[in-house]
């Protein structure tokens, strides 16, 4: 079985739902506070090793929530040998704020930012051509560039999430596939995909500085690629089910994704069961909890007839 390794942050995320976005210096009022394991790599892990992959954390906890966040991925399959800890510093920490079931975050790198070039190595000498890659901004940027060009060097393949938005387009020639949402994409291009107009040109832009496959993902209105130059669009699914909040639904839509192409799937087909699940994780509260199993998933398509 081929492995994924995702190099990446774990946070605890602290939830709350508010009836509306507070003014500077206002308080509002909100309810149903809760806690949940997050963070995009924490999710991305445990959204791949849900989908049945062998899949590896590579990451930094601090001194809070460590217990917590190490059992809920152990629960959850991934495997934590390459999680290294760092005792005079703060795991990860979200701070989540709901409206309407969308989130604003903001979030504390703590000990994400503390990922070693040591700690990278370790966890890919037991990589191997074809293992897939999985990377994002939410830890320090060096330990991203070191991992992808390490992931290079030994022909794995490689996807990066370029979240939260950082000035590093330069490493998207280093990707093969590049994940990103309609926040991001006008971030890195100046254009606000919201229509297909729109998301062709900013796809076109994109693909000139990755050279893989671009994908915008469009939250309701699913998501769309370029496949040999032609516009590709995916519904998101997400409409045949109640939806509760938003919360990891973009990981887990990666880590599905990711585990159709580890597997050598198609890129529409490894699309389509991406979009499946990611409409699944919206239909129920939190990060981690919220990921469906690889058996709900395919459940869902074959209830739904996708």
């Amino acid at each position: 079985m081929k492995k994924i390794f995702v190099v990446s942050s774990i946070n605890m995320d602290l939830t709350i739902n508010a009836p509306r976005m507070p003014k500077e210096g206002e308080t509002v009022e909100g309810d149903s506070f809760f806690i949940s394991p997050g963070g995009k790599g924490g999710n991305q892990a445990v959204a791949c090793a849900k989908a049945g992959c062998e899949t590896y954390l590579i990451t930094a906890l601090g001194n809070t929530f460590k217990d917590e966040l190490l059992n809920s991925l152990k629960d959850n399959n991934v495997h934590t040998d390459y999680i290294d800890t760092v005792d005079n510093l703060s795991s990860g920490i979200a701070i989540i704020t709901l409206k309407d079931n969308n989130n604003r975050i903001i979030v504390d790198k703590g000990s994400n930012n503390s990922i070693t070039k040591e700690l990278i190595d370790k966890a890919l000498s037991i990589a191997k051509t074809g293992d897939i890659l999985i990377c994002g901004y939410e830890i320090n940027i060096d330990a991203t560039d070191y991992a992808l060009h390490a992931a290079k060097e030994k022909g794995m393949i490689t996807i990066l999430n370029p979240s939260p938005v950082f000035d590093r387009i330069d490493l998207f020639e280093l990707v093969d596939y590049l994940i990103l949402n309609e926040v991001e994409t006008e971030y890195y291009t100046g254009i606000n995909p919201a229509n297909k107009k729109k998301e062709v040109k900013s796809l076109k832009l994109l693909s000139e500085l990755c050279k893989g496959n671009v994908i915008i993902t469009l939250g309701g209105n699913g998501s769309s690629t370029l496949i040999s130059n032609e516009y590709v669009h995916i519904e998101s699914y997400s409409n045949r089910l109640e939806v509760v909040d938003t919360i990891a639904a973009g990981d887990t839509y990666l880590g599905y994704f990711a585990s159709k192409i580890v597997d050598g799937s198609n890129l529409v087909d490894a699309l389509k069961y991406a979009s499946c699940a990611s409409a699944l994780a919206v239909s129920k509260r939190g990060a981690q909890k919220s990921i469906p199993t690889k058996k709900e998933v395919d459940e869902f398509i074959k209830k739904e007839n996708i």
